[in-house]
């Protein structure tokens, strides 16, 4: 069964306007699940909806909290999503409805950071051999991982100096 944002009925909201309070799943708004993101938990959403200008005017937030993966450390954490400046307005409706679905999942997924880290201070992985350095320090005698990217270069000898 669909989730009634995905079908709203225009005709059935009243000149004052209507308040939608509850939840959604990520199946219903077709959220994907990665590795990375999952939406394991329902979200919860409020928004008003009100007929102006030959339209329809939705407006409200929309919270939820995904279980993702550091990028850094590998390690999953729950992140707190609340997008509190929804508006989506509708001028062509097509048989009456209106679908919620598009306009909410593309500011979900917008609203995940691009780079998702556990705690901001996150100090990833020893790259020799991958312990976490969160939990404790590795024990093994790695070299700065800048240095092994670079140390090739330091060898190239230049017969003019760039500029």
């Amino acid at each position: 069964m669909k989730h009634p944002l995905t079908r709203l009925q225009v005709s059935a909201v009243p000149p004052e306007g209507v308040h939608l309070v509850g939840d959604i799943g990520a199946d219903d708004l077709d959220l994907p699940e990665e590795d990375r993101t999952s939406f394991r938990d329902l979200l919860r959403y409020r928004l008003h909806l009100s007929l102006v200008n030959d339209g329809l005017l939705a407006r409200g937030e929309i919270e939820g909290r995904p279980r993702c993966r550091c990028d850094r450390c590998l390690v999953y954490f729950d992140h707190s999503l609340k997008l509190d400046e929804l508006c989506y307005f509708f001028r062509e409706i097509k048989d009456d409805q209106v679908d919620l679905t598009d306009c909410l999942r593309q500011d979900i997924l917008l609203a995940l950071p691009q780079r998702l880290l556990c705690r901001p201070d996150c100090l990833g992985l020893c790259p020799n051999c991958g312990q976490n350095l969160n939990a404790r320090a590795c024990v093994c005698e790695s070299r700065p991982a800048a240095n092994m990217a670079w140390s090739e270069l330091d060898k190239l000898e230049l017969s003019e100096p760039l500029e």
